[in-house]
């Protein structure tokens, strides 16, 4: 699923969270492999509900062949955080390896206050955070226009909330190769009708990438604010302005 292989976009279905593949079921393998407790109940309930796609930027069951080596190091060294600041995959042409300003399981925001941050995104709210007065800023809307991105946390093994996942607005996008599978299917829903393509509408949708080499899926947020181990503890913009 890279770039001109012609491999649309899938639905993921209960059946898929039964199929080993590689020591793990292919539902794990399409969502992030950072599952809290409640998992393999909300997985599979969300896939019955059609809210879970694999977009793209996965090799997943294909034969492995030798054009597809770059994207598979591509997709091997981005995670979460890198695909949602910077909108694509980490295939830099010296062949080095992700910048540790990206890498998950660190406190957050304390962590995650460097440039290549930064540049390409403006922090909105993180948990935890204070007015001048010493008040709590009150978590945002998820709705509003300017929330691009959402961090999820969880607690680590010495009670510090990290930074667990990130995932994108589905109608914040702007990876041009997602965006087109995305758009795909919307014409495929347009062309033959929702039952026979049950492609959701993206109101309300997020994208992510997981880690290890997996793909960038769709999915409903309740795959994760439904699950006991996960919590929303920031939120970014990719408009720049000035920072809350």
């Amino acid at each position: 699923m890279f770039p001109a292989s012609g491999v649309q976009p899938w639905q993921v279905k209960r059946e898929d969270y039964n199929v080993d593949y590689r020591g793990v079921t292919i539902g794990n393998m399409v969502l992030d492999s950072s599952v809290g407790r409640d998992a393999e109940r909300i997985r599979p309930h969300q896939a019955d509900l059609g809210n879970i796609w694999c977009l793209g930027y996965w090799f997943g069951l294909q034969p492995v062949e030798e054009s597809m080596g770059a994207w598979i190091k591509g997709t091997n060294e981005t995670q979460c955080l890198y695909w949602a600041t910077c909108q694509g995959l980490y295939m830099p042409e010296d062949g080095s390896s992700l910048p540790y300003s990206y890498e998950g399981g660190n406190p957050f925001p304390d962590e995650y206050v460097s440039a290549d941050i930064t540049s390409k995104m403006r922090r909105i709210w993180y948990v935890g955070q204070q007015r001048q007065d010493g008040t709590l800023v009150p978590q945002p809307n998820l709705r509003q226009a300017d929330v691009d991105v959402v961090i999820l946390g969880k607690q680590d093994h010495r009670g510090t909330t990290v930074l667990a996942h990130a995932i994108v607005k589905a109608t914040s996008i702007k990876d041009h190769y997602i965006d087109k599978q995305i758009k795909h299917m919307q014409q495929m829903v347009e062309s033959f009708g929702h039952e026979a393509c049950p492609f959701p509408d993206l109101d309300g949708m997020y994208a992510s990438k997981a880690g290890q080499g997996g793909p960038v899926s769709l999915h409903s947020l309740e795959v994760y604010t439904t699950d006991a181990d996960y919590t929303i503890i920031g939120m970014f913009s990719y408009d720049l302005g000035e920072e809350e």
